[in-house]
C-alpha cells in the first residue's frame, strides 16, 4: 500500500513529478507544476505590495526562489542580485549596529523587549 493514494501513478510514461516539478524525458525538459506556479505568483504580488518586512519572511523568500530558480538559468540571474541586495543591506544594517558601541549586556536586554520569545535566544 503506497503512503498517498492521490499521488501515486499505477502507469509509467516520460513525464515524471518529483518534488514540486515535472520532468519530461523525451523533450530532456525540467519544468514548475501548476500549483507551484501559481504559489510563486501569489506570493511575489503579496511583496509588492508590502512595504516592510523582518528577517523571516525575506529568508523565506529567498528560499522559495532558490529553489524555483536552480533550474532556470535566465532567472537565476536576478535571484543572485536580489540576494545580493538583500546581503548588503543587512551588512550595513549590522555595522550601524556595531557602530553604535552599546554595551552587549545592554544590547541584549533591549532585545529582549523587542524579539519575540521564539527568536530571543
Amino acid at each position: 500500500m503506497c503512503l498517498s493514494e492521490e499521488k501515486f501513478l499505477s502507469f509509467y510514461t516520460h513525464l515524471r513529478r518529483c518534488l514540486g516539478r515535472q520532468y519530461n524525458s523525451r523533450t530532456l525538459t525540467v519544468g514548475m507544476l501548476p500549483y507551484k506556479r501559481d504559489q510563486l505568483l501569489s506570493t511575489l504580488s503579496a511583496w509588492l505590495s508590502r512595504g516592510t518586512f523582518d528577517l523571516m519572511e525575506v529568508s523565506s523568500l529567498l528560499g522559495q526562489l532558490d529553489n524555483h530558480t536552480r533550474y532556470a538559468r535566465w532567472a537565476r540571474i536576478w535571484y543572485c542580485s536580489l540576494q545580493n541586495c538583500v546581503r548588503r543591506i543587512l551588512t550595513q544594517r549590522f555595522h550601524v549596529l556595531r557602530r553604535l558601541r552599546v554595551p552587549f549586556a545592554l544590547r541584549g536586554a533591549s532585545l529582549f523587549w523587542v524579539l519575540p520569545r521564539a527568536l530571543l535566544y
